[in-house]
């Protein structure tokens, strides 16, 4: 009787052992090793969780989450068939979620971009409840382009759009007082409160209203956010009084070096109005001249911008008159308009000349001096290409232009030096025969702008196209 009791114990232990093998789990690292199709569905969620995908495909990669989580249930017991399962489960949500989040950011693309610029603001910090609240809404609203109720959405997309630039310029304001307490404690490290001390008092005065008038009423920022940036620039402007006299100390300047030091400084920043200043007037004189000076150049300015008003308010009419054209006119117009899309404002600027077409390119440079086109400009190069290839075999004529600083030959020899290389790079990398481009320069002689400040200068260095039709 004892043996058997031994025999049905043994056995009984056996399988108590059995059972606890069998119901062994495996670790979070063994499942990774032994089902990579789990570690591969992880690491999709990962990226797409960076994307944000999670806010633009709730639904969708909360599923994928989920069937994640199953996988590694599943995992632990090793049931292969129920990890397999989940997994492609997974990676099917999850790719849904990234197409769908591509969706929702091409329709909420307003909203997109006004939540990136709360958050650049540093919404995110101060005001992290409101920014969560409205990434909330915005969930929802992409939840409702992934159920394919996009119109629902798109009338939720305004107020969204609103509320983020709004939370934007709140975050802004906010930080203004913070901005003006830094400028002052650097200041204050600087030695500004001994060495410029009527500008720094300034300073902490005008900090010092801001907070009054913060605590006073702090729905009504306006006046609050005025003085604290009226701080900001003086505590700035302290700081560098401080440096300036630090440095006049290092070279031991006396009353006269002073004086010199800020004639030669005056002198330096009017030298684009080309003028000497002999300073052999009274200062009070001096400065009423060259006051004198740039208001002249302020309504040059405003001229032009008229012009240029006039000018875009004719093409609005030439493009109005599109419906009149004859097919093989409209046909132009259409190529005209996919030219001027290639080009970004800071690149080029296209005009409409009857059949021609006028490229004048800002954004291809010269080393200062040289002809050779730097490597940078070789995207925008390859527009121009681009541009001429969009009409039937025209002419094209290259016209170089400069600012008026130099010697008109020494301008004129550049401007057809810069003109030559274009016509190269047109025939060599573009492959447009030689004999209908032509390549000439004008040196300074056709300025669009006043010679007198860098903006102006800046737009008459430029190499104009001219993309000769033939009449139809």
């Amino acid at each position: 009787m004892k043996t058997i009791n031994n025999v049905v114990l043994a056995i009984f232990l056996g399988a108590v052992v059995a059972s606890c093998a069998s119901t062994q789990q495996l670790t979070q690292q063994e499942i990774q090793q032994q089902y990579p199709a789990v570690t591969k569905l992880e690491q999709s969620i990962e990226t797409a969780r960076q994307n944000n995908v999670a806010l633009y495909a709730p639904e969708g990669f909360a599923t994928a989450e989920q069937q994640l989580q199953t996988a590694y249930t599943a995992g632990k017991r090793d049931q292969k068939d129920a990890v397999d399962k989940a997994t492609n489960a997974g990676k099917i949500a999850i790719d849904q979620a990234n197409k769908n989040a591509s969706s929702s950011r091409e329709i909420l693309a307003e909203v997109v971009q006004a939540r990136d610029k709360a958050i650049g603001a540093g919404a995110n910090e101060l005001f992290p409840a409101d920014l969560t609240k409205l990434d909330k809404q915005l969930g929802e609203a992409s939840n409702l382009i992934e159920r394919n109720n996009v119109e629902k959405a798109k009338q939720i997309r305004p107020g969204l759009r609103q509320a983020y630039s709004d939370l934007e310029l709140l975050t802004l304001k906010e930080g203004t007082v913070q901005r003006a307490e830094n400028a002052i404690q650097h200041a204050r490290e600087n030695n500004a409160p001994k060495l410029a001390p009527k500008t720094f008092s300034a300073a902490e005065e005008s900090l010092a209203l801001a907070n009054s008038l913060l605590q006073a009423d702090r729905l009504d920022r306006k006046k609050a956010d005025e003085a604290a940036t009226r701080a900001t620039v003086l505590a700035d402007r302290s700081n560098n009084i401080a440096e300036l006299i630090k440095d006049f100390d290092r070279r031991d300047f006396k009353s006269e070096d002073i004086v010199l030091w800020y004639q030669d400084q005056l002198a330096a920043a009017t030298a684009p109005l080309e003028k000497d200043l002999l300073f052999n007037e009274a200062n009070k004189a001096t400065i009423g001249a060259l006051n004198k000076d740039i208001t002249g150049l302020m309504e040059d300015r405003k001229q032009l911008a008229v012009a240029n008003q006039q000018l875009a308010a004719a093409n609005r009419q030439l493009a109005g008159k599109t419906a009149e054209l004859t097919a093989a006119q409209q046909e132009r117009e259409q190529k005209f308009n996919s030219v001027q899309r290639m080009y970004s404002p800071e690149e080029a600027e296209v005009y409409r000349q009857q059949d021609n077409v006028l490229i004048s390119v800002h954004g291809v440079t010269f080393p200062s001096g040289s002809s050779e086109i730097e490597p940078h400009s070789f995207a925008l190069m390859n527009k121009l290409i681009k541009s001429i290839e969009t009409f039937d075999n025209p002419m094209v004529q290259i016209i170089g232009h400069t600012d008026a600083t130099g010697s008109d030959e020494t301008n004129k020899k550049l401007s057809e030096q810069r003109a030559n290389s274009v016509a190269r790079f047109l025939s060599d990398v573009g492959g447009y025969p030689e004999n209908r481009i032509q390549a000439q320069g004008m040196g300074a002689e056709k300025p669009v702008a006043s010679n007198a400040t860098p903006e102006g200068r800046a737009q008459n260095r430029r190499i104009d196209v001219l993309i000769i039709n033939q009449p139809q």
